[in-house]
């Protein structure tokens, strides 16, 4: 407990640090992004490399100039310590906890990295990689991840505004966690891209939309700011947090007729019921529930996404789990949506469905047809989040204007 409030406290302290740094930008609160889990070394490059530790300000290491390191955690002395080698320099032995890392031009193995690293331990020798980032650069990392840069910018500049919003409720929900989101689908996909956009690129078109929502978020019930959760493909229907992943509030759902012209609207999934039956005993840790008899699915309408389904083993019990851990189970990309039927056919079961993702919020390719059609951000996000009012917050001062959609 005591590491993890010491951690808590260095990285606030950090994030003030930055903060003060760019203090005539507006361009938010830092945001901790868990950009890789359980590594044992990461190798970086950069100019000015700077190491901070916990007790140590900036002093550990100090390169004027590019050079590549290797970072790694091993036992010396009956400790764990960090081992940094520099390339033609013996290597050095930092009986830190965590570190801090900060570079211009940070890069590891040619993929861009925030200028600002946090190395956490994981274990006795693995450790996390957490890049601080501020909130409207974390913004264009997962708006070009998210959704295709060709796409209408009215879509992107929605995508921009529920990516910010996700974000700053899920920091409000982990303040005290050591990080806020995770830079993958677990969260939002995220890929650092500032300072690495020139003329001509792709992404100039998503730092426009990023630019001109600069601050706009969306407000939920007790004037918090919203969860504004999004998904690739709602199949034709969108669902709401409560069908899906039994929270609380309202049922919502919206219809979006134009889902199908999406490539990928229509998707199968065949598993053996010999493989369907390993995974449900070990995913359930029951080995001794038999052979598997039947499922049954239920959805709150016949026009509705699955939200539970029901196991009937030989043994004659019966078990239940959420639609979306049986998601889990396959994996996300196999089994793309909760909006699927059910067939035997012979050793095999078929899961034939439509649509990718939760479900739940903003449809992407919906999104897309609405800003192809001329509808401007406004009215996507009216759309899709009908409950929500717009807010619009200047940072840091964090000063607000709020308006109806």
């Amino acid at each position: 407990m005591c590491f993890r409030v010491c951690l808590i406290f260095f990285l606030s302290m950090l994030s003030l640090e930055t903060r003060a740094s760019r203090s005539l930008v507006l361009d938010g609160p830092p945001v901790r992004v868990r950009l890789e889990i359980s590594q044992k070394n990461i190798e970086i490059d950069g100019v000015g490399v700077q190491i901070q530790g916990e007790t140590d300000f900036y002093q550990l290491v100090s390169i004027p100039h590019h050079q590549r390191l290797r970072i790694f955690r091993s036992k010396a002395n009956d400790q764990n310590v960090w081992v940094v080698q520099r390339e033609g320099q013996k290597e050095e032995k930092i009986s830190q906890t965590y570190l801090s890392l900060r570079a211009i031009g940070l890069r590891s193995q040619g993929k861009a990295l925030p200028e600002h690293l946090f190395l956490t331990p994981r274990g006795k020798t693995n450790f996390d990689v957490i890049g601080v980032v501020n909130l409207e650069d974390y913004v264009l990392g997962v708006v070009g991840s998210e959704m295709p840069t060709s796409w209408p910018e009215e879509t992107l500049k929605a995508q921009a505004i529920a990516a910010r919003s996700y974000v700053l409720a899920v920091m409000r929900e982990r303040a005290r966690e050591v990080f806020h989101v995770e830079s993958s689908t677990l969260d939002q996909v995220f890929r650092p891209m500032a300072g690495n956009i020139g003329p001509g690129s792709p992404w100039l078109r998503v730092q426009k939309a990023v630019q001109e929502t600069e601050g706009v978020v969306l407000l939920g019930s007790g004037r918090h700011v919203l969860k504004s959760y999004y998904h690739s493909d709602c199949g034709g229907k969108t669902s709401s947090p409560q069908s899906v992943w039994g929270s609380s509030g309202p049922r919502v759902a919206v219809l979006d007729s134009t889902c199908p012209q999406n490539p990928k609207a229509h998707w199968q999934l065949s598993v053996a019921s010999a493989q369907l039956e390993t995974q449900l005993r070990q995913y359930l840790k029951n080995p001794q529930l038999g052979p598997l008899v039947a499922m049954q699915t239920l959805r709150a309408g016949p026009q509705d996404r699955v939200e539970k389904v029901d196991f009937v083993w030989g043994s004659g019990e019966k078990t239940r789990i959420w639609a979306h851990q049986l998601r889990s189970l396959f994996g996300f990309e196999k089994m793309r949506s909760t909006f699927f039927e059910i067939q035997k056919k012979g050793a095999e079961y078929v899961f034939s469905g439509r649509g990718f993702g939760h479900g739940v919020g903003l449809c992407q390719w919906g999104a897309r047809q609405m800003g192809k059609s001329g509808e401007t951000y406004r009215q996507i996000l009216r759309h899709y989040y009908p409950q929500s009012e717009i807010q619009i917050r200047s940072w840091p001062k964090l000063e607000s204007q709020t308006a109806k959609l």
